[in-house]
């Protein structure tokens, strides 16, 4: 069988992504319309492809690992191969799949950081799968070069195409990490398809953080982002505890100074004002938000890791300052 028999097999449900990247080429990623999906992957000439995670593959949550080191010291490698669909990435990582047996968690990003960084790919989420290729000229930017060269591919290393059943893959990992002194996340990801109903906190956000966030988004930055980013940037700090008036000031400071730097505009920040507290409002009253995980996303998607991770590593850090803060 080859590997899109493999996941048929299995229940996976999986997009086609642009060729050489992990771009989706579907126009709404993994929430796009089964018709376009079809069509793209029936059309389309050597798609890579992508594994949504979560309910519409039977409950698959993977394990994703940026080091394939790190992935044998948190599992037992010659167990897990002969158990488990097991995965080399790209650029040398590895992903481990199974099968949670009560469901899939949702997606938790940044296990390990800084130093054995790792995500629990699951509600939401999706993963690049065999096997697909990557060029990593396409993955070089002025902010984030890739230090590979060439192309390489995502190849099944395991033994066994079936998968490792669990009933709570998120306490064992919790558990495991804590066995290692590895760093786990506050909580898990509130990003996922589910309503939030979010509460105001009275915490502030020291102004170094601001300059810092700023400069991660620079490379993420377009016109037709400006909506998603700013509605981001609200979701986070609200789930950060952080106080109505600061969201508003750091909020409208970030998109004004992103728009200016990068697309030469000076917009009027009243208006930002009044776009960001109406995200607020409609956050407190329920409204589905993004936050931290869709700019995460959306910086890997392009290729751009190392901009994903500095955004992670800026929430462990005003974690450390502020207290508890979730993605």
């Amino acid at each position: 069988m080859n590997e899109r028999e493999i996941y048929n097999k299995l229940g996976f449900v999986y997009i086609p992504l642009r060729c050489g990247t992990k771009t989706p080429a579907v126009s709404h990623g993994i929430h796009s319309k089964k018709e376009e999906i079809d069509c793209t992957l029936r059309t389309m000439k050597d798609p890579n492809i992508a594994i949504i995670c979560g309910k519409p593959s039977r409950d698959l949550c993977v394990l994703d690992f940026e080091c394939e080191r790190d992935a044998w010291k948190f599992l037992e490698k010659e167990k897990f191969l002969d158990s488990t669909l097991c995965v080399k990435t790209a650029h040398g990582g590895i992903h481990v799949y199974f099968d949670c047996m009560h469901g899939a968690p949702k997606r938790q990003l940044g296990f390990g950081l800084p130093d054995h960084p790792f995500d629990l790919c699951g509600e939401n989420g999706y993963v690049v799968a065999a096997p697909s290729v990557i060029d990593h000229s396409l993955c070089n930017s002025t902010k984030d070069t890739c230090s590979h060269k060439g192309t390489s591919r995502y190849e099944i290393i395991s033994s066994v195409t079936t998968l490792e059943c669990v009933a709570n893959l998120y306490e064992l990992v919790v558990k495991r990490c804590a066995e290692l002194s590895w760093k786990i996340p506050a909580s898990v990801s509130n990003y996922s398809s589910e309503k939030l109903k979010l509460c105001l906190g009275a915490k502030e956000i020291p102004d170094v953080f601001i300059d810092e966030i700023r400069d991660a988004l620079i490379s993420l930055w377009t016109p037709g982002r400006r909506y998603l980013i700013q509605t981001a940037l609200v979701g986070w700090l609200l789930r950060s505890g952080v106080k109505e008036d600061s969201i508003l000031r750091i909020v409208t400071l970030i998109v004004h100074d992103l728009a200016r730097s990068v697309e030469g505009v000076n917009w009027d920040p009243r208006v930002q004002t009044l776009e960001v507290g109406k995200a607020i409002r409609s956050s407190l009253l329920g409204a589905r938000i993004y936050g931290l995980s869709s700019l995460v996303d959306l910086a890997r998607q392009e290729g751009r890791e190392n901009d994903a991770r500095t955004l992670l590593n800026i929430n462990c850090a005003i974690r450390e300052r502020i207290g508890v803060i979730t993605t």
